[in-house]
């Protein structure tokens, strides 16, 4: 439970204050404050920061030992503090304030003077740093299953061995995403079926289930010139979580493009077994109905996105980004630089 006093202070300050004190707290800079808050005016930030100093003094002096009482402590001492303070006294509130604006990665690193609380701080910043990987071993699968039933909230969504075969048969099929400290926070699987067994599935005929490894495609069975539909077969990341879920998006746009650049695809199929699934394709990756549950075994409803519309020089990322500013909000906490780690490595050359 948050501090108490830590809230109420929070609550009595005025409102443009507050909005300062937010994005001090989420690791905005103090340039990008003053462009979004005050036109640019630094001197503005400056005024707000002494105020807010003020309003939270008792946290943030120091005990002189010698002099038997409280001292003030230097400026740049009192922000790293304030962060602290508010990350180890109201962590629920700074969840909040991440969701309301978007994660930034504080500029600054706390002194060392703070000890554990700033191993505490870290951790937390590194909890929306987020990177696209690849799974390396198939026992990773069983993590990806566990995420997976928080998803869903249910039993296993498809059973280990049906993952494990298409982990054999193609692993660029599985991708995951970590953040700093290495977590699994979300993950995507990805299938070229093949056209006669996903007709079958379209209409309801075959249940995702029965889609074993001899009716998907592998690398080497796949060329550059030939038609290929890829269908999403899991989108798993938080349930409510926006930041995580926004970044699972981007990562599984980026993918698909990079795929796109390797296979000629002209369609991606995906179908939703929740709600949330199926607003998060219709409403963000425009997938459209292609047909209902009501008339398939899986009662799921089947989604196609035509990409014939959209070359393979445009971007389903550049798409994403353009479709809501959330995406442009948390854009600075997935980092793509570690390209080796996520690339496809499929066996042919581009197209």
């Amino acid at each position: 439970m948050d501090n108490q006093d830590i809230l109420k202070t929070y609550d009595k300050l005025p409102k443009l204050r507050r909005q300062v004190l937010d994005r001090i707290l989420i690791g905005y800079s103090t340039k990008k404050i003053a462009e979004e808050l005050f036109n640019g005016e630094y001197k503005k930030i400056r005024e707000h920061r002494r105020e807010i100093y003020k309003r939270f003094d008792y946290c943030l002096l120091d005990f002189d030992t010698k002099l038997k009482r409280w001292v003030d402590i230097d400026l740049q001492s009192k922000l790293y503090r304030l962060i602290v303070v508010f990350y180890n006294e109201a962590p629920n509130l700074i969840s909040e304030i991440k969701i309301k604006l978007g994660y930034h990665i504080p500029s600054i690193d706390p002194p060392p003077q703070f000890g554990e609380l700033t191993k505490e701080l870290i951790k937390q910043k590194n909890k929306y740093k987020f990177e696209l990987h690849k799974l390396l071993q198939k026992n990773e699968i069983l993590k990806l299953q566990d995420l997976g039933r928080k998803y869903f909230k249910t039993q296993d969504h498809l059973p280990t061995d049906l993952l494990e075969s298409w982990y054999k048969k193609d692993s660029n099929y599985f991708r995951k995403i970590v953040d700093k400290n290495g977590d699994i926070v979300g993950f995507f699987i990805i299938l070229f079926i093949k056209p006669n067994h996903l007709i079958n599935f379209a209409t309801g005929k075959l249940i995702e289930k029965e889609i074993d490894e001899s009716k998907v495609f592998a690398a080497n069975e796949l060329n550059g010139k030939q038609e290929n539909h890829l269908y999403i077969s899991v989108v798993v990341g938080e349930g409510g979580h926006i930041v995580k879920n926004t970044c699972v998006l981007l990562c599984l746009a980026r993918y698909l493009d990079e795929i796109r650049k390797y296979r000629k695809v002209t369609k991606l199929y995906a179908t939703a077994a929740t709600d949330d699934g199926k607003n998060l394709m219709q409403e963000h990756l425009e997938f459209n109905l292609c047909i209902g549950g009501d008339q398939r075994k899986d009662k799921e409803d089947f989604l196609e996105l035509d990409l014939k519309n959209i070359s393979n020089e445009e971007s389903l990322f550049e798409l994403l980004l353009s479709k809501s500013p959330a995406f442009k909000r948390y854009l600075p906490n997935v980092d793509f630089g570690n390209e080796s780690a996520w690339i496809p490595n499929y066996l042919s050359t581009r197209k």
